[in-house]
Order: structure tokens, then C-alpha cells, then sequence
């Protein structure tokens, strides 16, 4: 009995180690901007490593330096890694720290919709959402995120205070609960999802304020999970793949 839950962890850890990692950046952590420093401190292969053996994609990180979207073959020796590895790259490319202390500035604070947070493992995932949304939208599960946009659009009509914050109602994550996301709460939702196998969210809970919020929010339950496994199955498919996040 005594080795079961060993074997259950070493199981655990081979399901989906981190494919590779690559640090290009040359920028040290004190050089980083902030919300970025996370990414080169020391360990840090190590602490994403642990987080993505719970995601079961062959995801890769690439740190690159400021700029590398001008460099004429960034595209190309992106894709040659990406092949190399037979991974999902995500790329993430670092800004230098500049003279005003970035979470000093008024957008920045903590509470802010507009803040930028640190890039955490979680972050990099919701980044991933980010571009699948934008790259998918137009093509098989549009359906899907046409009826939630539609809803949505209703709702917002009916609730004219303006606030974008709405849709993260319902949302169990940590911007969620702070009431700080907008329009991309689907991509917390997602990234969540990779990590959990559920989706953290609720129809009810808050009590929906109007029948426009709680039709959007009955069908964001619903569809939630299937666009999840649509944009999943698209990225098992579509290895090697090169995502800028």
C-alpha cells in the first residue's frame, strides 16, 4: 500500500513533462520588467515544469529578447524549434525594466482591469487562450463563440454601466474573484481547464441580476467546455506549433 502513492506520482510526473525550455533573452531578473522578472529568476524551468506536468500538451518556452519580431528569420527559427522539440512553443518575448517602477503607474495597481500580471505558468496558458480565441474565432467553433457573443452584447445592453468586468462574474479564479477580468475571461477559464480538467465556473454564483446576464452566463456554462475541446484537440493537431504569447 505503502508504494501506491509513489507510483501514482512518478505516473503523475511523466504525464506530460515540460518538452523544453530556451532562454535567449540575456536579460538577468533585476533587468526584467516586472510583471516578466518571473520568468528568468532562478528555477524557474523547474517551478513550470511542475505546473505543466498537469497539462497534457508537449508545451515548450522560449524567452527571446526585445525586439526579436524585427529580426528577419525570428519566424522560421521559431518553427525549427518547434519541430525540433515536436512541441507547442510558446514564445514570450522579454521588455527590459524601465526607470518608473512599472506596478507604480495608476493602470498598474493591484484592483486594476487594465493591470498586467506577472507571468506566471497560469498566465502563459491564458496568454495560449488568448491567441486561440483570436486565431479559431473565424473558423469551427465560431457557433459556439457567436452565441456567447451575442448574449453578451444583450446583456451589456441592458446593463449600461459600462463596465467591462461583467463577464467575469461566475468566474473562480483568482481575477475572477477580484472582479478584474473583461473579455478575456474565457481565457482564464481555459487555462484553468488545462490545469483542473474543469471549468471553474458558475451560473448562479453570484445570483445573475437580470434574465440577459443569466442567459449569457447558462450559456457560457454550456459551452465552455466544448470550445475547450475544440481549441485542445486543434492544438494536438496542429503540432509542431509556434504560439507568440
Amino acid at each position: 500500500m505503502a508504494g501506491r502513492p509513489l507510483r501514482r506520482l512518478r505516473n503523475a510526473l511523466r504525464l506530460n513533462p515540460l518538452v523544453g525550455w530556451e532562454d535567449t533573452s540575456g536579460i538577468e531578473p533585476r533587468r526584467a520588467k516586472e510583471p516578466h522578472a518571473v520568468l528568468v529568476k532562478p528555477g524557474a524551468r523547474e517551478r513550470y515544469a511542475e505546473v505543466y506536468n498537469r497539462v497534457g500538451l508537449p508545451l515548450a518556452v522560449v524567452l527571446r529578447p526585445p525586439r526579436w519580431h524585427k529580426r528577419p528569420s525570428y519566424a522560421a527559427d521559431d518553427l525549427s524549434l518547434a519541430k525540433k522539440l515536436r512541441a507547442v512553443l510558446l514564445v514570450f518575448i522579454m521588455d527590459e525594466r524601465l526607470e518608473t517602477p512599472f506596478y507604480a503607474l495608476p493602470e498598474q495597481r493591484r484592483g486594476s482591469p487594465e493591470r498586467e500580471a506577472p507571468y506566471t505558468p497560469f498566465m502563459l496558458l491564458h496568454r495560449l487562450g488568448d491567441s486561440l480565441f483570436e486565431s479559431l474565432s473565424a473558423s469551427q467553433n465560431i457557433p459556439l463563440l457567436s452565441a456567447i457573443g451575442d448574449a453578451g452584447y444583450r446583456w451589456a445592453m441592458r446593463d449600461r454601466r459600462g463596465s467591462y468586468t461583467r463577464y467575469g462574474r461566475g468566474v473562480d479564479t483568482a481575477a475572477g474573484r477580484m472582479g478584474v477580468l473583461t473579455e478575456d475571461y474565457l481565457s482564464d477559464l481555459w487555462a484553468k481547464w488545462l490545469l483542473t480538467g474543469r471549468v471553474a465556473y458558475s451560473a448562479t454564483t453570484p445570483p445573475p441580476e437580470s434574465a440577459e446576464e443569466a442567459n449569457f452566463r447558462n450559456k457560457v456554462a454550456e459551452y465552455a467546455p466544448q470550445i475547450f475541446r475544440i481549441w485542445y484537440d486543434y492544438l494536438m493537431r496542429s503540432v509542431p506549433s509556434v504560439f507568440y504569447v
